[in-house]
């Protein structure tokens, strides 16, 4: 039997940061299994995204995601047209990102995320509280036992390994495919053009 997630993170958590490339390919292979279940549609108005900095892999990944998907929106100084992909990401950025991605989400599939209730964070104010409440409220990211959320401190691998155990239950959705739609017959068809053709 799995033990329930914690509500609070260790404050020895604080080793191995995680970087930005980090971060990239953590999440490509999640949003591409969460594509192909049907939990996360591409945007329809794709964006332009070019990272210099970025070679091979990383870059096609990071442009995937970020014109495909939107997620890097909420990452600053990229609209320079740079990743600087050995950044350590903030928990602030991650929380961005993570709330692009479960804003895309597939409404039926956000339920499977048990509501967690995180405590008046001291070091948010209620705007920044507001911004990061879609990964907040179902405990997606937590805080410290300090009720502090240290949103600039740099996201460790620890905690994005809590992280991805918090996103597991999207992994159990399927989107239910419409229906077809049924193809008029040529005897519906006929019966059409004489009606029209009788007025």
């Amino acid at each position: 039997m799995g033990t329930a997630p914690a509500t609070a993170l260790d404050d020895a958590q604080g080793e191995r940061p995680m970087t930005r490339r980090d971060l990239v390919a953590a999440l490509y292979p999640l949003v591409k299994r969460l594509e192909a279940q049907g939990t996360i549609m591409r945007a329809s108005a794709p964006s332009i995204t070019t990272y210099a900095d970025l070679e091979g892999r990383d870059r096609d990944w990071a442009i995937e995601l970020a014109s495909q998907f939107h997620l890097f929106a909420g990452m600053p100084a990229l609209s320079s047209g740079r990743f600087n992909g050995t950044l350590p990401v903030s928990r602030w950025e991650t929380g961005m990102v993570l709330g692009e991605l479960l804003g895309q989400t597939h409404p039926e599939a956000r339920k499977l995320l048990p509501p967690t209730p995180a405590p008046a964070f001291s070091d948010l104010s209620p705007a920044e509280r507001r911004r990061l409440e879609p990964v907040l409220a179902p405990g997606v990211l937590i805080g410290y036992p300090d009720q502090t959320f240290r949103a600039q401190e740099p996201l460790t691998q620890e905690q994005w390994e809590s992280v991805a155990t918090r996103l597991t239950p999207l992994a159990g959705f399927k989107a239910v495919p419409p229906a077809p739609r049924k193809a008029p017959s040529l005897n519906e068809d006929y019966r059409l053009l004489r009606s029209q053709g009788d007025r």
